[in-house]
């Protein structure tokens, strides 16, 4: 039996686990770019399903519009910040959001492809499939003093401009 089943299943600083994430990283670091994109498309949709793309569904339920699920979001997620300018919303963090991150057991600027995966399949959840893009535009793990998103709602979907 592992320490992480002792324990009740829940993942803790082992041995076991730290040598098994240095050997994500080191993929990571060193894959070729296909293997990288799908590693991270599945990782960004585990780590979707796993809670956040609940909460942006709920904050976009009943017909709310976009600056009502974004207030919805700022209230949910404690470290969520947001510009609203037509059909571009600027979501910051203040810190790097990834719990791989948080715990210690990754820090490759390569994770940062994961939140872009993960943000975009929480707006397509709520928006619908190819409603949105999303691209990275300050990351701690990069050395910036913060994460910023840019997501682009696409027009299908944008509210109207006034």
């Amino acid at each position: 039996m592992s320490e992480a089943s002792r324990a009740g299943g829940a993942m803790r600083d082992t041995p076991f686990y730290r040598h098994w994430f240095q050997g994500i990283g080191e993929f990571l670091e060193t894959a070729a770019p296909a293997a990288i994109d799908a590693f991270v498309e599945r990782c960004a949709e585990s780590c979707s399903a796993s809670y956040s793309r609940g909460v942006y569904e709920r904050a976009f339920a009943g017909g709310r519009d976009i600056a009502g699920a974004l207030a919805e979001l700022k209230r949910a997620f404690a470290d969520f910040d947001y510009t609203l300018d037509g059909n571009r919303i600027e979501i910051r963090y203040a810190r790097c959001g990834c719990d791989l991150v948080n715990d210690g057991l990754l820090s490759s600027p390569m994770l940062c492809a994961c939140s872009v995966a993960s943000c975009r399949k929480n707006f397509e959840a709520a928006l619908g499939p190819g409603s949105v893009s999303v691209e990275l535009r300050d990351s701690v793990l990069k050395g910036d003093g913060r994460c910023a998103l840019v997501v682009t709602v696409l027009d299908r979907v944008a509210p109207p401009r006034t």
